[in-house]
């Protein structure tokens, strides 16, 4: 199969509806073509609440002539259909200028980072829905306290073209499988919830590779444990980050404010603070799009470049900014009308370079000997199995960097013995 084989849209077609997006005189023009299939269904309560599948497909075409951004969407991908965005799109961009800017696409770009050996758009839905069903047998036989199991199931294939006036010409094909479980269980001392979630670039071969009903009753594990702790302290804490699930907490509470088109609308609290220290020395920041099979993992961006792992000491604050061509005109979803914003790619903190009894000792932690038991928070939209000290690392963070985490009153959602 050749390069161009397969492609939403052939490069000769792109070539023109580029070129025309360019005849009112922009600069750039880029197209976007998006075709995707999804699938979803529920658990609750040991009934299926639904199970549901759909198609999305359209091509978004920007324009950039100066300042102004022109963007306009369609599902049409005929040549036909898609010359007329990019007139719309020129149109919006530009009200004068003319002329013709014939555009040479590149070679075509792929950067697989992953292998999919089952797709899930060819596993019957029955097999899914057994799925939900084998969690909620698990989750229920743990204990007679679990009064409650809920479950869902999502995958999706999506296939992506890119290609813009520099020559850019890209692909991909992305697929995603997910499990979601969350147990409640019900005792003298009130209701606690467990929850594991299980989610990878890769296709229902996952589930060959990991044991849902061994997710199922460690949720419930979790619930039914937390019948008998005691509550958590409240006040001014610590804040313990592990560096693999800590790039959740660093992505909520500082990721959205340190992307380029936010601090260029002046709407990030970052704004103004060039060259200026925004975490302790201590941190560095990983943004990896290449960790085969992990959330995050996509062999090319929105902007057809291919991923990479990018390192980033937190000192110089916009040097860490997630940064693109006009970033603050990209747009996630080419097929409806909202703007494009950066992604970030799998977000994990770097282990520490000091030791964690030292780091533990000034925080009056348990050493490294004692069973940690503050919890941390787990996502599967970044890893937990990065390499290197597997022990929680206490970080000294500025209270700008990690406001919303360094509050009066925080009081931890977990409880510990």
């Amino acid at each position: 199969m050749s390069q161009t084989e397969n492609l939403l849209v052939a490069p000769d077609v792109l070539s023109r509806v580029l070129s025309r997006g360019r005849a009112t005189g922009a600069e750039f023009s880029e197209v976007f073509v998006e075709d995707k299939r999804s699938t979803s269904a529920s658990l609750d309560d040991g009934k299926v609440e639904q199970v549901s599948s759909g198609r999305d497909r359209g091509a978004g075409i920007r324009v950039i002539k100066g300042d102004t951004t022109g963007f306009a969407h369609t599902s049409d991908l005929s040549e036909k259909g898609l010359l007329a965005a990019a007139e719309a799109a020129a149109a919006a961009a530009s009200q004068g200028g003319g002329g013709v800017n014939a555009v040479a696409l590149g070679a075509v770009v792929r950067h697989p980072v992953n292998t999919v050996q089952k797709w899930p758009d060819e596993v019957a839905k029955r097999d899914k829905v057994a799925l939900l069903q084998r969690v909620n047998i698990a989750a229920r036989g743990v204990h007679k306290a679990i009064v409650q199991v809920s479950a869902g199931y999502g995958d999706s294939r999506k296939r992506i073209l890119i290609a813009n006036s520099d020559g850019v010409l890209a692909a991909d094909e992305q697929v995603r499988t997910l499990m979601r479980i969350s147990v409640v269980a019900s005792g003298d001392g009130g209701m606690q919830t467990g929850f594991q979630s299980l989610g990878h670039t890769i296709g229902f071969e996952v589930f060959d590779e990991n044991d849902v009903e061994e997710l199922a009753i460690t949720a419930a594990k979790q619930a039914v444990t937390k019948l008998s702790a005691r509550p958590a302290p409240s006040g001014s804490l610590p804040v313990v980050i592990k560096h693999g699930s800590g790039g959740v907490l660093f992505h909520e509470a500082c990721g959205h404010g340190l992307e380029a088109d936010i601090i260029s609308k002046g709407a990030s609290v970052y704004k103004d603070k060039r060259g200026e220290l925004v975490a302790s020395p201590l941190v560095t920041l990983i943004d990896d799009g290449t960790m085969t099979a992990e959330w995050g993992a996509i062999g090319i961006d929105d902007e057809g470049h291919p991923s990479q792992r990018n390192v980033k000491r937190l000192r110089p604050m916009l040097a860490a900014a997630v940064k693109r061509r006009c970033a603050s005109m990209r747009a996630r979803s080419s097929i409806s009308c909202r703007r494009r914003v950066p992604v970030w790619g799998c977000v994990s903190l770097k282990t520490g370079e000091q030791a964690l009894r030292m780091r533990a000792r000034s925080t009056n932690l348990p050493s490294p000997k004692c069973s940690l038991r503050r919890a941390t928070t787990c996502s599967s939209e970044t890893p937990t199995n990065l390499p290197g000290s597997p022990h929680p690392m206490a970080l000294n963070l500025c209270h700008r960097s990690f406001g919303m985490m360094r509050s009066p009153s925080i009081r931890p959602t977990r409880r510990w013995r």
